[in-house]
């Protein structure tokens, strides 16, 4: 089959959760192409190992794979990151906290980025900010593997710790910034089977979605530099906790950012 077809056939295969941008995707991964090239070949016929690799493809997508781990990229904060199914996929909603660290940290600031997955955070503010002393750290040796691999093709020099949040983390920092998990088991807004093949670890906390969040701001005060910032990530039904469990901290100047959408995604607070 040449491409018009091949599109035409991924189209159908995938049915309604399909567009044309998701087929040139796959497309363009089967055959190792980018999509300008696609365009310009639309008569080109693909052999047969072509063929069952983009059969292959669209019958993973249509068991619910993400759209990243097949490409095995996202692009975040204007970077490409190496994902796969050890890591949480980057969301752009996460592009705020990047954007504010970049803006706001004085200069050869420390950062702790804490459960750095991919280590799209870590890198993006280090992209922009080269002058900044920055450590990630994640409990999985995995998604540190990945990190690593990412930090390496954007030339981004991170130090990098394995640990269970603050477990190996020593020193204090001028900011922590953290998404940490705040999904709760049985919360039936999550039961989402575009999620089902990302790591539960990086998604799901127990005590009804905080445990992740408790362990990132009780501590928090004790790695904090004096006027350190915290910054966190929530569910956006979770802003009033998570100003509850950093005020029990003793952390100050509480305030919400929102995300895209309009809803309080993040809560930022400053130790004095």
């Amino acid at each position: 089959m040449d491409i018009q077809r091949a599109r035409h056939y991924t189209q159908t295969m995938l049915a309604a959760s399909s567009t044309v941008d998701e087929s040139d995707y796959l497309l363009s991964h089967a055959l190792g192409k980018d999509r300008a090239w696609l365009y310009a070949h639309s008569q080109y016929q693909l052999n047969r190992t072509q063929s069952t690799r983009l059969k292959q493809l669209v019958e993973k997508r249509k068991a619910g794979t993400p759209l990243a781990y097949l490409k095995g990229y996202r692009e975040f904060y204007g970077l490409n990151f190496i994902v796969n199914e050890t890591v949480l996929i980057p969301r752009p909603e996460t592009e705020i906290a990047v954007a504010q660290a970049i803006e706001s940290m004085p200069p050869h600031a420390r950062l702790l980025d804490l459960g750095c997955g991919c280590g799209n955070i870590a890198i993006a503010v280090a992209h922009h900010r080269p002058d900044l002393d920055i450590v990630a750290s994640d409990v999985s040796a995995e998604a540190l593997a990945v990190a690593r691999n990412n930090a390496e093709q954007h030339r981004c020099k991170i130090t990098f710790v394995q640990s269970n949040w603050y477990q190996n983390i020593d020193g204090r920092y001028d900011w922590i910034i953290s998404n940490p998990p705040y999904i709760a088991y049985n919360d039936a807004d999550a039961d989402d089977h575009a999620i089902s093949a990302e790591p539960k670890l990086a998604l799901y906390a127990e005590d009804n979605g905080t445990a992740g969040l408790k362990a990132v701001i009780t501590d928090a005060a004790t790695h904090l530099s004096k006027q350190g910032v915290l910054l966190v990530e929530h569910g956006y039904k979770q802003a009033d906790i998570t100003a509850q469990l950093m005020h029990a901290t003793g952390l100050c100047r509480i305030r919400h950012l929102k995300d895209l959408a309009q809803y309080p995604r993040y809560t930022m607070a400053r130790l004095i």
